[in-house]
């Protein structure tokens, strides 16, 4: 069965959460609420 992981998932956290196995993640609250989403879902791939 897929994991997938949501819940206050952030650029600064995600780090943490590498070592675990997983299938997806939901980044809404880390790339909703800013002025440029885009360049906060790279923010996720640069941590």
């Amino acid at each position: 069965m897929p994991i997938f992981l949501a819940g206050g998932i952030k650029p600064e956290n995600i780090k943490l959460l590498r070592k675990l196995d997983f299938d997806s993640v939901a980044v809404i609250s880390g790339t909703k609420g800013g002025k440029n989403p885009s360049a906060a879902v790279q923010d996720y791939y640069s941590e």
